[in-house]
């Protein structure tokens, strides 16, 4: 005959008898599956769920980890888009004395919006001019998009940091 061992779940409190020789079992109160450790003279249950959980973190940190490297390299990619399409636009814009190196990116949206706005009049005016205007709203509607497409893979890098740093 088995020896029985008395102990309570730790999910639902309920009594439990198992044998000596079992390693795993379901709790027949609430259905925990449920893990015996035994060590030092000492016999305690673990819920299987808990040993899935520190899995997860495990393959969360390593899936934002691998996030974080294909995040910065497209990082660089918007970066090297937007900085030739500002190169097209600072040879076109009328007044450039405003454009500094390193100038911030919204700033320099309201910039080329000006600039916009003033080829919006000429076109208005001149219909020769209309191409060329056309052609600086198509350009400045795909900048707004690269920049859009930036600011949001930099939300997703925050986020990845903040679950590898966990």
């Amino acid at each position: 005959m088995a020896d029985f061992l008395s102990l309570s779940c730790p999910s639902c409190g309920g009594k439990l008898q198992i044998t000596s020789d079992i390693e795993r079992f379901a709790c027949s109160y609430c259905g925990t599956e449920q893990i015996v450790k035994r060590g030092g003279g000492i016999i305690s249950l673990t819920p299987v769920i808990d040993g899935l959980k520190n899995i997860k973190v495990g393959v969360d940190k390593t899936s934002s980890e691998l996030a974080l490297i294909r995040l910065n390299r497209e990082i660089l990619e918007l970066e090297n888009s937007i900085r030739v399409s500002l190169t097209w636009f600072t040879g076109r814009i009328s007044n450039t004395t405003h454009i500094k190196p390193g100038m911030n990116i919204d700033v320099l949206l309201k910039i080329i919006e000006y600039e916009i706005e003033q080829n919006k009049i000429r076109a208005e005016l001149n219909p020769t001019f209309a191409n060329p205007f056309y052609e600086f709203t198509h350009r400045f509607n795909s900048l707004k998009t690269l920049v859009f497409g930036l600011r949001e893979k930099q939300a997703e890098v925050r986020k990845h940091k903040e679950i590898v740093s966990q």
